[in-house]
């Protein structure tokens, strides 16, 4: 599996997700401006306070996916050790490992995704998952939540 192509497909969800809050405020914009040409009165103030509402939640999921795409950016190979293929190699941030259980990718909490046809759960660091795989290399295994996680290969 190819960690460059995964970091890039990973960015170009998050670009999509942009783009579609992008689209939503505009649309939210244009019925701002048309709600202006009404006066209904209070009904009008009502709609007027939950469009901006909607505008400001809106801009929070943006500001938080423009983190997320940041996030990546400091992952970039360039910017990470590469994997030498030593069987020694210890699992850090940016590491995207298979284990028995599936594809993890340490480095944003962005939850699953589908990359070359398999399902890649993305977590932050701080997960106790996470947290039980950091350090080790491939061959090894811990238990967690009663089952037996085996590390079989580190990207």
């Amino acid at each position: 599996m190819d960690k460059t192509k995964f970091l890039a497909h990973l960015k170009a969800e998050i670009k999509l997700k942009v783009q579609n809050l992008e689209n939503e405020l505009a649309y939210l914009q244009q019925d701002l401006n048309d709600d202006s040409k009404s006066t209904s009165g209070d009904k009008h103030e009502t709609g007027r306070a939950m469009l901006h509402l909607e505008q400001e939640k809106l801009s929070g999921q943006m500001s938080h996916w423009g983190n997320i795409s940041s996030q990546i950016s400091a992952l970039q190979p360039t910017k990470i050790k590469e994997p030498s293929g030593n069987k020694n190699e210890k699992i850090n941030t940016g590491s995207l490992i298979q284990t028995n259980s599936g594809y993890f990718f340490i480095g944003i909490g962005y939850g699953k995704t589908i990359f070359e046809s398999e399902e890649i759960f993305c977590m932050n660091s701080v997960v106790p998952f996470a947290q039980n795989l950091m350090g080790k290399v491939k061959g090894d295994s811990f238990l967690m939540n009663g089952n037996v996680v085996e590390i079989k290969s580190i990207f």
